[in-house]
Formats: C-alpha cells, sequence, structure tokens
C-alpha cells in the first residue's frame, strides 16, 4: 500500500492515493501542527490521555479545517479494548439521512475500522 504525504493549511497528514482514487476521503493525522504541550506534543486528538480538554478540541478544531468539517459532522469514538462496536446514523433537520458523516476513531498501537453502509 503506498501513502502519500500532505502539508495541508496547518497540518502534516498521510493518506492513500488508492482509497482517494475510489472516492474515500480519509487521513491519518500526524503529530505536526497541533497545540498541544510535552508530553502530548503537539496534534494529540485524545481526550482519554491526560492532555488539557481545551488543547484536544482545538487540536481536532484544526483537524476538522483540515478536511473542511464542521464538528457538528464529526463522530469521535474514544479507544476501547474488546469486540463490541457503535452502529449510529445521522439525521438531518428534516430527519433525512444526512448524505455524509465524518468518523474520527482515536486509537494507538491498535487498529480503527470503521464501515459505511
Amino acid at each position: 500500500m503506498t501513502w502519500s504525504w500532505h502539508q495541508g493549511k496547518n497540518l502534516t497528514y498521510l493518506t492513500i492515493p488508492r482509497w482517494e482514487a475510489a472516492g474515500l476521503q480519509i487521513g491519518f493525522s500526524t503529530r505536526w501542527g497541533g497545540v498541544s504541550p510535552a508530553p502530548y506534543a503537539s496534534l494529540n486528538l485524545g481526550l482519554h490521555v491526560g492532555d488539557e480538554p481545551d488543547k484536544v478540541r482545538l487540536n481536532r478544531d484544526l483537524w476538522f479545517q483540515e478536511w473542511g468539517a464542521a464538528p457538528s459532522q464529526v463522530v469521535v469514538g474514544e479507544q476501547v479494548h474488546g469486540p463490541e462496536s457503535i452502529k449510529f446514523r445521522k439525521r438531518t433537520g428534516d430527519g433525512a439521512a444526512s448524505p455524509w458523516i465524518v468518523r474520527l476513531p482515536v486509537s494507538m498501537a491498535c487498529i480503527p475500522w470503521s464501515t459505511a453502509a
């Protein structure tokens, strides 16, 4: 699998060109470009590790901006260990299913997975 490095407006991230060619916008964050101080420096997206919540929220906002997504369009998962999964579907104000939603799984050594219906 080939990875592609990108320097965005504020952040450095990775994509997989083959997936992009298939119409999937999927990015993998790096630690470069965020606002968290050491030891979380700098783009920490996880609220579960002891970083200041305001810094994490600002980091997430930077990540969302990089992709042109509003926080209201984003579902953020936190790292857990186990076989459980969560099914969700976003509805618009008129009750119709939203045409797209951004998923932000947060993990470290474990592999996050996501499917779309």
